[in-house]
């Protein structure tokens, strides 16, 4: 499910995004942790928390790798 964030953007202008590798049928999918506030958590709690929107392959991509 895709949770949307407060649009937040970094100084140049670009948006702050967690991209969620979910879709196994289509892609490789994986669960990361986030290290950086010290101590392991989802990457999904830690974009939530930081007001990032996140971003499923699984469930907001039409296509992932088109067809050749």
């Amino acid at each position: 499910m895709t949770v949307p964030g407060t649009g937040r953007h970094r100084s140049d202008g670009s948006p702050e995004v967690d991209l969620l590798h979910d879709d196994a049928e289509r892609e490789l999918a994986y669960r990361s942790e986030a290290v950086s506030s010290g101590s392991a958590e989802p990457v999904t709690e830690a974009a939530t928390r930081l007001g990032w929107t996140t971003v499923s392959m699984r469930d907001d991509w039409a296509t992932i790798f088109p067809e050749a």
